[in-house]
């Protein structure tokens, strides 16, 4: 794996965690949805009619026509879920692939690297910044370009 595709991977990780949780809060919210309207009872106005001095009513047509539109809701909602289902289990493949690739590196390589190459930090900032942040000490850019290049070479080796 070289370093475009280390730089893809990153960044793909971070986007596909982000689509992972958005599809699974919108599932969620439809799975609600899904219940709310399997448990509302049918609202139906009924108005009676007057035909030839003979009372009717609509019920039959008004009562058909909630029930199918509950039902077209139900379809719809069931298909939705079903769709996001599989969106979730695909993006959950690409993600856990990452983290298999990803999880050969230490926390503090995986940081460094993020930040070397997707948020484009010099070494100094890195070995100021991130390096402190984790270890509580700083690094030379020396120190910082061999953790790069030793974290490079393992993902190189997948």
């Amino acid at each position: 794996m070289n370093k475009e595709e280390t730089i893809e991977l990153l960044k793909e990780y971070k986007e596909r965690q982000a689509k992972l949780d958005l599809k699974k809060n919108d599932k969620r919210k439809k799975e609600i949805q899904l219940e709310i309207l399997k448990e509302e009872e049918y609202k139906v106005n009924i108005t009676p009619g007057y035909s030839e001095g003979v009372k009717t009513s609509n019920i039959n047509s008004k009562v058909e026509n909630a029930v199918v539109k509950k039902n077209n809701n139900i379809e719809i909602l069931e298909n939705e879920i079903k769709e996001l289902t599989r969106d979730i289990e695909l993006l959950e493949i690409d993600v856990r692939e990452i983290d298999i690739r990803l999880g050969m590196l230490t926390y503090l390589e995986k940081e460094i690297l993020i930040d070397n190459l997707i948020n484009e930090m010099t070494y100094t900032e890195i070995g100021n910044i991130t390096y402190y942040r984790v270890k509580h000490q700083t690094r030379a850019e020396k120190a910082i370009q061999r953790i790069i290049k030793r974290a490079l070479e393992k993902l190189e080796k997948i």
